[in-house]
Order: C-alpha cells, then structure tokens, then sequence
C-alpha cells in the first residue's frame, strides 16, 4: 500500500510539473505576442487554467525587473490532485526592429516616442517634425518587449510638420504602423504625404488610405518628371482596431504597396522623383510655365497646406523614409519583427 501510495504521489508530482510548465509556456506566449504582456505576481498570478477535466490546473505571472530593462522573471505554479509544484525562469525580452529598420539605411527615421516638447525626433536624420494643433504623444505603440511610444491623431486637423526633405533619389520606400480605430470614418487619410498643397495634383509623394466601397484601403501616389500615378490596393481591407504595417516602394519602374508584410498592389511607373512642383497661375487653373516653383513639405498624418486636409484619425508610430527601394523580403523581415525575441538567463526552479 505505501509503495502504490508513493507510486501515485509521483506520477501526481510529474503532472503537476507538467501542467506548471503549461503555464509558463503561457506566460512566455503572452509576453511574445501580446501588446498588453503578461502581468502578475506570485500573490496574485492570472489564473487558475483548467487543463483537463481532471482539475489539473495552472496559474502564472510575469515581473519586470526594473534596474535592468528588458529582464523578466517568470513563474507558473501547477496542481495536480494535492500535489502542487512551481517553475520558474528568468529572460531577457528584446525587440529588434528598430536596429533592423536602421542596418537598411534610412534617410529619415520618425520613431514618434518623443515624451515631451514640441519636437518629432528624427533618429535616422537632422529633420526633425514639429508636433501641431496637439497630437498626443507617450500613446502604447506597436512594437511588443520595447518601451514604444506612438503618436496619436484626431482625425480633425492635428499633424507632425517636417518640412523640405530636399530628397533628389530616384528610388523610395515609405514605411509606418497605423493603428485605425472601429469609430474612424472610412474616409481618405494621409499616413506620411509630401506634397505642396492639398491637392492631388500638388502631391509628390503619398502613402495614404482611400474609400474603396465602405472599405478602408491603402493608397501609393507618386508624381515624377514624366506623371502622377496612383496604386491603389483594392479589396485590402485595413482591419480596424490592430496595429499594421504599411510601406511603399518605388523602384524606378514600379510603384509597389504592401500590407503587414505582403505585397497586395503594384502598377508601372518611371520617371524622376520630385522635389518642387510649378505653381497654378492665379485665376487660371493650370500650371505655369516657367512660373515661380514650391517645394513640397513632408507631413505626418495630414497633406501640408491645409490641417484638415486628409487628417488621419488613429495612432501612427516607426515612420521611416528610405531614398532606395526595399525588397519584399525585407519588408516581410521588418513585419515579422514587430514582436521580441526571448532568451533564457535562468532557470530558477
């Protein structure tokens, strides 16, 4: 009898480890693939998980260590019949995108994380935006295992203003997260827009969302030496209320969208990228030739010239202006790196 008894005890005891290490892989699955983490602490875990229907179940927690950012100590404590056990582990969470984003060279890098004042630090850059008619900022942001903040728009005429980028490349790639609540309107928006007036005829470049039937879809305008053309990715609906990833790209010959990692629109164009347009001549509608020439100014959320124009309702973070274009693999890299990678430093049970 005392053998069968401690034959049971430990084959209770392997469960309940086996059932505690189900809730570490939850703890390191929510603290991998979730904006909101995983929170808790060995008083007060998440939980109890039923794993089965014989009342094996599991609780766990997550702390940050907060002398050393990016350490987390995870537990999980499992029961099986009166046998009860703990796990533990000690990681470090680090998210790679930004450092991968920078080894692709950009010309202009906004990572829209500014905390205080007025200023759009460029990381990549000496361009830095002006933050007007009161965006909000320290707003959670779209990369998961980072200190991330996103700047949030209003839909009504808020803007980051950079300015004149004196871009002269032939190639482009416009990248950014978007963030589109369910209670914005399905209406034309500018994510990142260079242009001289609030035209489309005044833009040079635009990587913008359109009204496609009540569906909200991605739009690529590019004006060069030889025209205006637009791509439009239709039939892509954005789904509200998640972080995406959206890009751009401009090889010389084609015009190129894409949507969290995938290529979803692309049409023929060729030509010279802009930096200045001919102004229309007063009274007549039509460009002058030979006539007084502005430069275009690179706006953040709008199409410059006009606050209301094109206003973006939702968040934006990471936007980046690159004078090359990238490949679809590293568009894809770049998406797939919106969550962390997590090393093991101990085990501490």
């Amino acid at each position: 009898t005392i053998k069968l008894q401690s034959s049971e005890n430990l084959t209770l005891v392997a469960r309940a480890k086996s059932v505690a290490d189900s809730g570490l892989e939850h703890a390191w699955y929510l603290l991998r693939e979730s904006s909101d983490g995983v929170t808790g602490t060995p008083g007060d875990p998440q939980g109890p998980f039923n794993i089965n229907s014989d009342g094996e179940t599991y609780t766990f927690w997550a702390e940050s260590d907060e002398s050393i950012p990016g350490i987390y100590r995870l537990g999980a404590h499992g029961t099986a019949g009166q046998i009860g056990r703990d796990v533990g582990v000690t990681v470090y969470v680090d998210n790679t995108f930004y450092n991968a984003a920078m080894d692709l060279d950009p010309e202009h890098y906004w990572r829209l994380g500014d905390t205080s004042g007025t200023s759009a630090a460029d990381s990549a850059g000496n361009t830095n935006g002006k933050y007007e008619k009161g965006v909000l900022k320290s707003q959670d942001g779209a990369l998961i295992g980072e200190e991330d903040f996103a700047a949030q728009f209003d839909g009504h005429d808020d803007h980051i203003d950079v300015g004149d980028l004196k871009a002269t490349w032939s190639k482009l790639t416009l990248m950014a997260w978007i963030y589109i609540p369910s209670t914005a309107p399905s209406t034309a928006t500018a994510i990142v827009s260079n242009s001289t007036s609030e035209d489309v005829e005044g833009v040079l470049w635009e990587l913008a969302t359109v009204d496609e039937g009540g569906q909200r879809c991605l739009a690529f305008r590019l004006q060069t030496d030889k025209e205006l053309k637009e791509v439009i990715a239709t039939g892509e609906d954005i789904a509200r209320d998640q972080w995406h990833f959206v890009a751009a790209a401009y090889t010389g010959s084609t015009m190129t969208l894409y949507l969290d990692g995938v290529r979803v629109a692309s049409g023929a164009q060729s030509g010279k990228l802009l930096k200045e347009l001919e102004e229309e001549e007063e009274g007549k509608g039509k460009k002058g030739k030979g006539g007084k020439k502005k430069k275009g100014e690179l706006w953040i959320g709008g199409r410059s010239d006009d606050s209301k124009a094109f206003a973006f309702e939702g968040w934006i973070d990471d936007v980046a202006v690159f004078s090359d274009a990238l490949t679809d693999g590293e568009i894809a890299e770049l998406y797939e790196l919106r969550y962390p990678s997590i090393d093991v430093v101990a085990w501490d049970d």
